[in-house]
Formats: C-alpha cells, sequence, structure tokens
C-alpha cells in the first residue's frame, strides 16, 4: 500500500454564479486527472478539503506548521472585509496595516492561541495597502484593495472568530484512510464539474481545471457565455479619414446600424457597477461606446446621431484642452450630460482623461522625489474629476488612461480611488467577462479609420 509524505492541508470552496447572481449548486463532481481518483460533493458541503502529499514508500512525516494569513474578502472592499490568520503556536502577534508609502493606518497585537483567528477589518477611505501579520519568528503580508470613499485613513481591526487547528496526530503510528484523505500530488490537475438548476428546471453544467497550491474559492460562472465590449474611438471627420485615430462619419454610422442591427446590449459604462454587483444581467454581449480625448466631434458629429439611435456613450475630455480650438466647450460638455432620452434616462457620460493628457506611469522617471509623483498623479486625476463633477453633478466618474500607460499601476490605482473614480478604463484589447472583470483594469478594443466593426466578434468569442 502506498503511504505519503504529508506537507499540509488546504481548503478548496466551490460556489455557483448563475447568469450574475450567486446561487446554490446541485453537485460538484470533482476527478484527479493525474491519479484518477475521483470525489462528489453536495451541498451544504461543498468544501473539498486537499491533503499535499508525495508518494512514498517509507515512513510518513509531517513538518511544523507555519504561520497564514489568507487573502481578505471581499477584496476590493468598500468598508469593511474579513481575513483568517492561523498561528502555528501560541505567540504574542502584531497585525499591521500600512499603504504604498509605507504610512502606518493601524495596528493590531495580542497573544492568540495556536489556532485560526478570524479578523474584520474596517477602512474608511480608498486606496492599495498592505496588510502584515508578524508573530516572534515569522511574518506575512498580503495587499488588500479599498474602494471606500470616506475621508479618514484610520483602520481598525475587530477580532471575530476562533477555531482550533485539528489535532496533531503522530501519523507514523496510523494509517492513511481513503475516506480521510483525497490524494492530491503537488502538480496534478483536477476536473471540477459542477452542476446547478435554474428557477425553470433547466439543468447547467460548468467544467474547469485547477492545479491549487492554496486555500481559496472558486467561482463556477454558468450562463457566463456573454462579454462585453468597450469600443474607443477617438475624432470623427466628414469625409475620407486621414489620420489612423479619425472615423469618418459613414464609418461611424456603419458602425452603430451593426451593433442595432446584431441585438447587442448597449451599455453605459456606469452599467459596469451594476452587473458586477448582480443587478444588472445581460442577454447577450454588451457593447460599451466610448470616446477620447474630447474632440469637438464628440458633439457636433456623435452626440445627434446617438441620441437619434438612442445607443449610450462615454465621453473622456482632457479637462485643460476644453475650450481650446478643435475640443469641446465647457457648455457642450454639459449638455451632453444633460441630455435625457424619451424614457427620462441620461444615457451619455462625462469620463476624464486627466487634465493635460500625460504618460501617467513614465512620468515618474521625471520627478526627483516619489511624494513629488504621487503629487503630480492627485493634480491630474483630482483635478479633472473636480471639473467634470462641478459642469456635470454626475456621481459615478471613470478615468481612462492617456496613451494606455500604467495600466495596473497600484500608483495609479490608489491615486484613482483616493479621488473618488469608478474605475479604469485602459488601451489594453479586448472584451471582458462579466464575472472576472477588474474595473480598475478595463480593456477595450480601438476603432481606427482601417478598422472593421465586425473585428469586435473576435473579442466576444474569446
Amino acid at each position: 500500500m502506498m503511504t505519503f509524505f504529508v506537507f499540509g492541508q488546504i481548503e478548496i470552496a466551490f460556489t455557483g454564479k448563475l447568469d450574475g447572481y450567486h446561487h446554490p449548486l446541485d453537485s460538484i463532481h470533482i476527478r484527479n486527472l493525474t491519479t484518477g481518483k475521483e470525489r462528489i460533493l453536495y451541498p451544504p458541503d461543498t468544501l473539498l478539503l486537499i491533503t499535499l502529499t508525495t508518494g512514498s514508500e517509507n515512513s510518513i512525516a509531517m513538518p511544523a506548521p507555519l504561520l497564514d494569513i489568507r487573502q481578505n474578502y471581499p477584496n476590493p472592499f468598500s468598508v469593511q472585509t474579513n481575513f483568517i490568520v492561523s498561528i502555528p503556536y501560541r505567540d504574542h502577534v502584531f497585525l499591521t496595516l500600512f499603504d504604498l508609502s509605507g504610512r502606518i493606518l493601524g495596528r493590531y497585537q495580542g497573544h492568540l492561541e495556536e489556532g485560526e483567528h478570524t479578523f474584520e477589518l474596517s477602512k474608511g477611505n480608498a486606496g492599495v495597502f498592505f496588510l502584515e501579520v508578524k508573530t516572534s519568528t515569522e511574518a506575512r503580508t498580503i495587499r488588500m484593495i479599498s474602494s471606500g470613499f470616506g475621508t479618514s485613513s484610520r483602520a481598525v481591526f475587530n477580532h471575530t472568530g476562533f477555531s482550533s487547528l485539528p489535532a496533531k496526530v503522530d501519523l507514523a503510528q496510523s494509517e492513511l484512510k481513503d475516506s480521510e484523505v483525497f490524494e492530491y500530488n503537488e502538480g496534478d490537475l483536477l476536473e471540477v464539474k459542477g452542476y446547478i438548476t435554474d428557477s425553470v428546471q433547466v439543468a447547467h453544467t460548468r467544467l474547469i481545471t485547477i492545479d491549487p497550491d492554496e486555500s481559496k474559492t472558486y467561482f463556477l460562472g454558468f450562463g457566463d457565455k456573454f462579454r462585453i465590449a468597450i469600443l474607443m474611438y477617438h475624432e470623427l471627420v466628414e469625409g475620407e479619414a486621414e489620420d489612423l485615430y479619425e472615423r469618418s462619419m459613414e464609418d461611424f454610422e456603419n458602425d452603430m446600424m451593426y451593433l442595432l442591427e446584431n441585438d447587442f446590449h448597449l451599455l453605459s459604462i456606469n452599467d459596469l457597477l451594476l452587473i458586477e454587483r448582480g443587478e444588472m444581467v445581460l442577454q447577450s454581449h454588451g457593447v460599451i461606446v466610448t470616446f477620447d480625448d474630447g474632440f469637438a466631434s464628440d458633439y457636433h458629429l456623435a452626440f445627434p446621431l446617438l441620441k437619434e439611435l438612442d445607443i449610450p456613450a462615454t465621453f473622456f475630455i482632457v479637462t485643460e484642452w476644453v475650450g481650446t480650438t478643435g475640443f469641446l466647450t465647457w457648455p457642450e460638455v454639459w449638455l451632453l450630460s444633460q441630455y435625457e432620452n424619451d424614457e427620462g434616462s441620461r444615457i451619455f457620460s462625462i469620463g476624464s482623461h486627466t487634465s493635460s493628457h500625460p504618460f501617467l506611469e513614465q512620468s515618474a522617471e521625471n520627478f526627483g522625489n516619489h511624494d513629488d509623483y504621487l503629487a503630480f498623479l492627485n493634480a491630474e486625476l483630482g483635478d479633472s474629476k473636480e471639473w467634470i463633477v462641478d459642469v456635470t453633478g454626475q456621481e459615478h466618474i471613470f478615468l481612462a488612461l492617456p496613451y494606455g500607460d500604467g495600466a495596473e499601476n497600484p500608483h495609479i490605482i490608489e491615486t484613482a480611488l483616493a479621488n473618488g473614480y469608478h474605475g479604469i478604463r485602459t488601451s489594453r484589447w479586448g472584451a471582458e467577462k462579466p464575472f472576472e472583470m477588474d474595473l480598475f483594469v478595463l480593456r477595450s478594443i480601438p476603432i481606427l479609420s482601417t478598422s472593421s466593426i465586425d473585428g469586435i466578434q473576435y473579442y466576444l468569442s474569446n
């Protein structure tokens, strides 16, 4: 009989989402593709306990347990989040929350018993933060993101739960039973098939393949066959387009008719907030129309056609360019933002393309110290948003990165969060899956003078 070296246990949890809503799973079939071992889970027990092993004919050994901190949930969070710290031995434990500059925002310390301790963290303002847990011998750190819009930077820790670790067993003196151990060697692949029944008794299945090496929750998305394409236009022109970033009015009209004729779900960028919260469900592929830079053609060419066809759009403006030759005026910005369709909905929104359209990430090289760079980011994002809010009164503002520079940059994301932005549209090509999208790293599809609008189907099908 094969025996095993046991390296530790991890917990794999599964939950289902059907068309954007959490939904109980009927059952989960798990098969180790490497060894052939199988297991079926039924609710409410949808937690798989895996013992990491490697085959051996020698006696079983277990190394000393280690300090561990699990990723907080939810993440990103708005006001409160939770995390679990696993303490291998009774020890004096320190929890510290830092911001990106290393400033300490909150602390907790105390003697904690061996076991798993659950904490609740309350955090007022937005940002990217680092949580460190330290004992007398070890330290671990995780990164977390807050989208909260409060003003207080103070963090408050609250110890909310405790459970003891499983009793230590002398495995060399005991047998491992198949019913107790799900055979899983590091590097094995697990095939997970989830089953779900919707409200009209239609059965759905979802298959994923995983190779877990840490405790984690996997979301099985059912009905996640639709994608969201964010189209990026620049200047519209009468007649033939002469620049790559121009789009002829004839082509633009054909683009919009293509979207209508193919029954796309035409969305506002603000709808992404509803989709993320599960409050809006796609019935077909979604498309969002956006324009960069704030050219005068947004008002004089795009606006008349879009309102006639009732197609939502977002106009990302460079606030220092407003009122200069070839660009929108502030009265035009206001009129765009205030337009209401026949149903009384404001289908046009104004977004920020920063104050002066600089390279946000590359500009860090121009500053002698990090604080000056952060002040630059704050001015570019903060001043622009303030202008837009003052003129339009909009509640939700998204940012578009100039030149696409700085996607996923934590300093840019933190600055956007601190200034109350709700998301960032990048220039990375691609479409978004509703269940997986990151509002602060949104992909897009540029529509250039040479583009064929039906090319978006490639991104919607991949």
